[in-house]
């Protein structure tokens, strides 16, 4: 490990590269890595589909074709199919999302004010999640991210263009705007609300009230992260960026399918699957 840290240096490393080096040499026992093998959904009995996957049998073969997987591909966990390049853009943009509409954004709010949020017009929390990975320098980038555990959220909430998608989804009129809502890092907007600064003994009494409403249901912003099941990564082993974006993919469809502790909480119904995946219905069925 000395003979490679003093061939870096010499060779003129920065500080990021030497510490990815220090990563890659150190914390990754590539000699232990674990290689799953391949699996044959056909050959497993029901019980074990839905354990392995969280998915019905039937359920599977649906996202199978929604996700534009060719039936004749034999299902491998290491075998790096074009699910994204078919869904990404589900992710990348709000407006991709034909289902996000005026009545949806209408829908969310009055679920967050039913709850006890201080706000009217609230669809939905906002908020950055960090996960434990070599840090990423290439080929790594959208969902919102990834980005460096060391970026302030404001600063990505502004790389990220997703202002821009609100102002042209969440604003249907003058009299009509809907927002989501942050903490204070965000900065307060028009779009993106955020709590009265100050210790809570310097503030009104309405203020005290406003902030401790929001404050209790943001904490659902955290369920969707603790949902999506966060795997080993080995960097330049395996691609995070397409790994973690097939895995919010399948689990905004679970919740399409099965529900989740958001859903729950405020009471709502998730989109249908096919709703998500933007399918019109015609007499053959959805396509």
């Amino acid at each position: 490990m000395e003979e490679v840290l003093e061939a870096a240096i010499l060779g003129g490393a920065n500080d990021e590269e030497i510490e990815f080096i220090i990563l890659d040499n150190v914390l990754i026992d590539r000699d232990n890595v674990e290689i799953l093998e391949p699996f044959d959904l056909e050959q497993m009995a029901d019980e074990e589909v839905k354990l392995s996957f969280r998915f019905e049998r039937n359920d599977i073969y649906r996202l199978r074709h929604y996700l534009g997987i060719p039936e004749n591909v034999r299902t491998n966990t290491s075998n790096r199919v074009n699910v994204v390049e078919n869904c990404g853009e589900l992710l990348n943009d709000l407006n991709n999302l034909q289902w996000l509409n005026r009545d949806k954004l209408r829908y969310y709010a009055q679920a967050v004010q039913a709850k006890g949020g201080a706000v009217r017009n609230c669809w939905g929390f906002i908020d950055g999640t960090a996960r434990q990975i070599c840090r990423p320098t290439i080929d790594q980038e959208d969902l919102k991210g990834a980005y460096t555990g060391r970026r302030h959220d404001a600063g990505i909430f502004r790389d990220s263009g997703l202002y821009r998608e609100l102002e042209q989804k969440a604003i249907v009129n003058q009299d009509e705007k809907y927002a989501l809502y942050g903490d204070q890092a965000y900065g307060l907007m028009e779009l993106l609300l955020t709590p009265y600064p100050g210790r809570p003994d310097d503030l009104l009494p309405h203020q005290r009230e406003f902030n401790g409403s929001m404050k209790l249901l943001r904490v659902s912003v955290e369920w969707g992260f603790q949902k999506i099941k966060k795997p080993e990564i080995i960097i330049r082993i395996q691609d995070l960026d397409s790994m973690y974006k097939v895995a919010v993919l399948l689990t905004n469809c679970h919740t399409c399918l099965c529900g989740s502790q958001t859903a729950t909480y405020f009471n709502t119904v998730p989109p249908t699957l096919e709703e998500y995946f933007g399918l019109q219905y015609n007499l053959e069925g959805y396509v």
